[in-house]
């Protein structure tokens, strides 16, 4: 357990290769010692290293691989955080239409646990998947209602992040300039508030 929670540390850390070390390691010991939950734990990990190298189609697989063992096991709030990074990593990959409903899932059980903040950020994944597809009609109400639920939430830099969005989904239909302008005052004024 301790060589995991190292692992963790390092990669917060932003010590890759160390934090790949150790949840090989302890994955191994978790593995052969037949304790399950651990063990998808420690391969989260080796995933999560994976995703934040860019190896994403690598981070995808060992998700879908845990999925299916959360599935087994009738874990559903950690299959509903698998399928989000599952989802994550498609829209890395520009599979925009299969992250859909992998957020979907997601978004259903975290609202079901009530998690706001999870189910706030699923949300908002869902509309990037539409956002990508370039579904400018259907995701420009979902980002403005997305953004007033992470205000509502006091998640000022997830705000921030789906005023981008939103501003991206404005620009593209060249309507709302006045929109636009307004919502760049705020995030300079957010930026600014940040010591950005």
């Amino acid at each position: 357990v301790v060589t995991y929670v190292r692992g963790v540390v390092l990669f917060k850390a932003s010590r890759l290769e160390e934090a790949t070390e150790c949840a090989a390691a302890c994955g191994a010991v978790f593995a052969s010692s037949g304790d399950s939950a651990r063990y998808v734990y420690a391969q989260m990990l080796e995933a999560s290293v994976r995703y934040w190298r860019g190896d994403y189609a690598g981070a995808r697989d060992t998700y879908r691989t845990l999925l299916a063992i959360a599935d087994n096991n009738g874990d559903e709030l950690l299959a509903a955080r698998l399928a989000s990074n599952i989802a994550n990593c498609d829209l890395h990959l520009g599979n925009p239409g299969d992250a859909e409903p992998a957020f979907a899932r997601a978004l259903t059980v975290f609202v079901l646990l009530g998690l706001s903040t999870e189910a706030a950020r699923a949300r908002w994944s869902l509309a990037r998947a539409l956002l990508i597809s370039r579904r400018f009609a259907e995701v420009i109400p979902l980002l403005r209602a997305s953004k007033a639920e992470c205000e509502s939430l006091g998640l000022v830099n997830d705000a921030a992040r789906v005023t981008l969005d939103l501003v991206l989904a404005l620009l593209e239909t060249n309507k709302s300039l006045g929109e636009v302008q307004a919502l760049c005052r705020d995030l300079i004024r957010t930026f600014r508030g940040a010591g950005m």
